[in-house]
C-alpha cells in the first residue's frame, strides 16, 4: 500500500501550526529542517546549523529546535559529561527525528515533492540514519518507563559520547547505572545455508 499525500499533509500542517503558534516564520522552519536533514545523526553545533540558514543567531536556531522537540518532531541528544553524568549542552549535539514518518512528511514538504514518492527514492540512503533515530526514540521511551513523570526530560536520560578516537551512539541512564548502545545497520546480510 501507499500512504496518501493527505496523511502526510496533516502532519506537516500540525508541525507548521505548532511552529507558527510561537510567532515564528514558516520559511525559517523550512530552513531549519533542511539544515537538520543535512546534518542528521551527525554531531553539529548551533553555529553550524544557523550558518546553513538565513537565521543569524545560534540562540534562535536553538529555540527553533526546542519548539520542534516540544512538538515531538526532533529528539536532540547531547554528549554526556562523564564526570557529572549530565548533558554537556555547550558541546555538539545530534539531532534525530522522533519518527521516520514525520521525517518523510517534512522532507517532502521542504523539497516540494510528494512525500511517499520521495521516501521511495531516498530510503536506501536514509535507512541507516532512520534506524539510528528509531533506536534513540525507543531508548527515550524506555527511560521514561523507568521513571514516568510529567517532568520527564529526555536529554537528562539518553546521551551520546565521543572522544578523539571512539564514539558511542547512545548512553542510557538507568538510575545510577549507564548502559551504552551502538546502532548498527546492515545493508546486506547473508545467512548460512546449513
Amino acid at each position: 500500500g501507499e500512504i496518501k499525500e493527505t496523511t502526510y499533509k496533516t502532519y506537516v500542517d500540525v508541525t507548521i501550526g505548532d511552529f507558527l503558534r510561537y510567532n515564528n516564520d514558516e520559511t525559517y522552519l523550512a530552513q531549519t529542517l533542511r539544515a537538520i536533514n543535512e546534518t542528521l545523526c551527525s554531531q553539529v553545533s548551533w553555529r553550524i546549523l544557523s550558518s546553513k540558514t538565513d537565521i543569524g543567531s545560534q540562540n534562535t536556531i536553538a529555540k527553533y529546535v526546542d519548539v520542534l522537540k516540544s512538538g515531538f518532531v526532533i529528539n536532540p541528544f547531547y554528549v554526556i559529561n562523564r564526570q557529572k553524568g549530565t548533558p554537556n549542552y555547550r558541546s555538539d549535539k545530534k539531532l534525530h527525528y522522533a519518527d521516520p514518518f514525520i521525517f518523510h512528511a517534512l522532507n517532502g514538504w521542504i523539497n516540494q515533492t510528494p512525500a511517499y514518492r520521495l521516501a521511495q527514492q531516498t530510503i536506501k540512503e536514509d535507512k541507516p540514519k532512520l534506524i539510528e533515530a528509531i533506536i534513540g526514540d525507543h531508548l527515550i521511551r524506555y527511560a521514561y518507563s523507568l521513571n514516568p513523570s510529567d517532568n520527564f526530560e529526555p536529554t537528562l536520560n539518553v546521551f551520546y559520547w565521543k572522544d578523539k578516537k571512539n564514539e558511542v551512539d547512545y548512553i542510557l541512564k538507568t538510575g545510577t547505572e549507564y548502559i551504552s548502545f551502538e546502532a548498527v545497520s546492515y545493508t546486506h546480510l547473508t545467512l548460512p545455508t546449513n
